[in-house]
């Protein structure tokens, strides 16, 4: 006999001394020294050997934990069903739905090995048939099975059960690579094979007959079972795969929680002004108690009601749904939170354009981070999320093509944010617009001109327009040409130059520099003599700029009038005398001729 049918010998062994293990030695509850090892699943014999052992070791803590229902016993028989979950691939059962999946898999499985009749286990490929069939290099049939298995090069892929369509396949990749499962096809045909053997009566010496019912029966230990037994006929009927009580206590604990957010965000909204630092504090306070709450009831449902079924299925997902969605709403509340608390530091001024930036930073944060959060909790419940994602690109780049001058004034903004050609409060010139800066926002900026009234400009028109900044000089000049009389004298002129110059250069508010003051005379206007005084005046404001103004003009004013001399003012002399300085032969030769006669046709001419 070959090296194989050797193997198949020690199989059989190694079968007969697990079987006689599990009949003849102790109970599994104790026979499991460490509650933390994983179950075998090296092979599908072992994988098979597994669900039996979890099926007698979880008959005994059901009958115990009937007898006394208390938190420790509840707690045994919960963790034994949860460690079914390694001989099941749950890969396409969605993660809010696993749980219950875990038991219906278990129930069903179990109910449909305790109707049919339980196939040989030596015939199931064990260990060394596994790591034999990985050397081989050529397709190999078991000749007890009509099962082919290809192991060139990749061993044993799976196993059906004789007689059934109950498939036990190898695990390809990820951590658990190279164990045997129930496939994922196999779990969700589960329940309608269940239903195909309802009718078998169950094997013998089986304890648990009907392992889908007691699962639906089922309730934790602070729900007593005379409480349950004395609920009138009819709550008892199944509806969704769950008895009906239990579907009712459900949607009661499910409105209790609505309810209860409902008032406390009632409450909430009169405390706390909308958009501040308290505001977000207090609007915080609601997705956290509800995260509290929902947390609370899935664990009451989950282990005291323990719903089942479809009902179990729907109140899974509108949980999971109701987590998720609180998360994105806590996240949307955090991060609006915290740069409104970055904004209230002295470091920021709440109008600033930083301020601003930092909000439109935040939503655009918030809304980015509650959408993530909602596909994955979208995700959980078995949503396909990457045709969102892709729906909601398209539908952003529709938006953005239609908001492109809002997206402009966006980008605008931030070009003024980068830049910071100006801030609030300082005074600038935009074009034609003058006037103080009131507020700028992510769309635009809004200016108060002189005249109080209040004008709003686009920042995409800001960020190309030529701004000019008024607060951010270190002084204002001070530039006017006062016009004097033609009757002033030299002597009178000199005497106003020096002067203003030298009470210029005495003003607190004039700044002495090696240049500035500078008063010259300037030119012969056409009614007055010009005289240019040129200041630099130090201050920014323009109102501390206009009362040094006045002061120096006054100041100029009373020089002048000190002087002898007087302002200016348009005016026309008619002179009615002859001008006898010139002779008539010189006046006959400026005219180019060389008598009257000449001159007087010349002149006519």
């Amino acid at each position: 006999m070959g090296p194989v049918g050797s193997a198949r010998r020690v199989t059989i062994v190694a079968a007969l001394a697990v079987i006689a293990a599990v009949l003849l030695g102790p109970s599994p509850a104790h026979a499991q020294e460490n509650p933390l090892e994983p179950l075998d699943t090296s092979s599908p014999q072992a994988t098979y050997l597994s669900f039996v052992a979890q099926v007698e070791l979880l008959e005994e803590l059901l009958l115990t934990y009937e007898q006394d229902r208390s938190e420790a016993n509840q707690a045994a028989f919960d963790s034994a069903l949860e460690r079914t979950e390694q001989l099941f691939d749950f890969s396409e059962v969605s993660e809010a739905n696993q749980g219950e999946a875990i038991v219906v898999s278990f129930t069903s499985l179990a109910d449909i090995l305790n109707r049919i009749p339980p196939p040989a286990v030596d015939e199931i490929p064990d260990a060394a048939e596994v790591e034999a069939a990985a050397r081989a290099t050529e397709e190999f049939t078991f000749p007890e099975t009509d099962a082919p298995f290809l192991f060139t090069g990749g061993g044993i892929t799976g196993y059906t059960l004789p007689g059934t369509e109950i498939k036990i396949t190898r695990v390809d990749e990820g951590a658990r690579a190279d164990d045997y499962v129930f496939s994922a096809e196999t779990v969700s045909r589960l329940p309608g094979w269940r239903k195909d053997v309802d009718g078998l009566p169950p094997n013998e010496e089986v304890e648990v007959r009907n392992w889908v019912q007691e699962e639906a029966n089922f309730t934790g230990h602070l729900v007593p079972r005379s409480l349950v037994d004395s609920l009138p006929d009819g709550f008892d009927r199944d509806f969704l795969g769950s008895p009906l009580w239990k579907l009712i206590v459900d949607v009661v604990v499910l409105g209790l929680v609505v309810v209860t957010i409902g008032l406390w965000q009632r409450w909430v909204g009169s405390r706390g002004t909308p958009g501040t630092l308290s505001g977000y504090v207090h609007q915080l306070t609601t997705p956290v108690l509800l995260l509290i709450l929902i947390g609370v009831a899935r664990r009451f449902m989950d282990e005291q009601v323990n719903h089942s079924g479809n009902a179990a299925t729907i109140a899974n997902v509108l949980v999971t749904l109701v987590i998720w969605a609180s998360m994105a709403w806590a996240f949307w509340v955090v991060t609006k939170l915290a740069v409104e608390w970055i904004i209230a530091t002295p470091a920021i001024r709440d109008e600033s354009i930083d301020a601003h930036l930092l909000r439109l930073l935040a939503k655009v944060v918030s809304l980015g981070g509650a959408f993530s959060l909602a596909l994955m909790g979208l995700s959980r419940v078995g949503v396909p999320t990457i045709g969102l994602g892709v729906g909601a690109g398209v539908a952003g780049l529709a938006v953005g093509l239609a908001a492109t001058s809002t997206l402009e004034n966006l980008l605008g903004g931030i070009t003024v944010y980068l830049d910071k050609p100006f801030r609030v409060h300082d005074d600038i010139r935009v074009d034609d617009e003058f006037g103080t800066v009131e507020a700028i926002g992510p769309r635009s900026t809004r200016i108060r001109r002189l005249d109080d009234t209040q004008v709003t400009l686009p920042n995409a028109d800001l960020s190309r327009a030529k701004v000019t900044n008024y607060s951010e000089r270190n002084h204002i000049l001070f530039v006017h040409t006062v016009g004097v009389r033609y009757e002033t004298t030299v002597d009178q002129l000199r005497t106003i130059v020096s002067a203003i110059d030298a009470r210029f250069r005495s003003h607190p508010m004039v700044l002495d520099k090696t240049d500035f003051p500078r008063v010259r005379v300037c030119g012969f206007g056409a009614s007055s003599i010009d005289i240019e005084v040129r200041a630099h005046i130090g201050t920014d404001r323009y109102s501390v700029f206009t009362e040094v103004q006045q002061e120096l003009l006054l100041l100029i004013h009373e020089i002048i009038e000190a002087a002898g001399s007087g302002f200016a003012f348009p005016s026309t002399t008619t002179y009615l005398t002859d001008d006898a300085g010139l002779s008539k032969r010189r006046d006959s030769e400026l005219l180019g001729g060389h008598d009257g006669s000449v001159a007087t046709s010349a002149a006519h001419r």
